[in-house]
């Protein structure tokens, strides 16, 4: 599958969301139109083919990551167990610098700022 960026998976429907809310709030007008304009921009044009669709198998995987995460004693944050399975269901590679965050769920992770081992 390759490397699933966090931001991929968790920024854009947090952006989505948190813009659809100011969106639905706004009235009609120059920056309303502005900021639904950008939104489309980035989800159809800088995101496009990019998603990873919530589908059965991510849907059993999450629940799968909330019950590992609970027997370890470390409950995860829903966004993370959601990145997590989503992850997991792809057979990819999740990249992120919240490295313990998902520790203990088996999955193949890169973190981006640090460096690689050199061997």
């Amino acid at each position: 599958m390759g490397i699933v960026s966090t931001y991929v998976i968790l920024k854009i429907p947090k952006l989505r969301l948190s813009d659809s809310v100011v969106l639905e709030r706004l009235p009609p007008g120059k920056r309303r139109k502005s900021l639904e304009a950008w939104v489309q921009h980035v989800e159809h044009e800088l995101f496009a083919n990019r998603f990873l669709m919530i589908d059965q198998a991510t849907a059993h995987e999450f629940a799968r990551v909330l019950a590992r995460r609970e027997r370890l004693g470390r409950p995860i944050r829903v966004m993370d167990a959601l990145i997590a399975a989503t992850v997991l269901a792809q057979g990819a590679t999740l990249a992120t610098r919240d490295v313990s965050d998902f520790a203990g769920l088996g999955l193949d992770i890169i973190n981006p700022f640090e460096a690689p081992a050199s061997g």
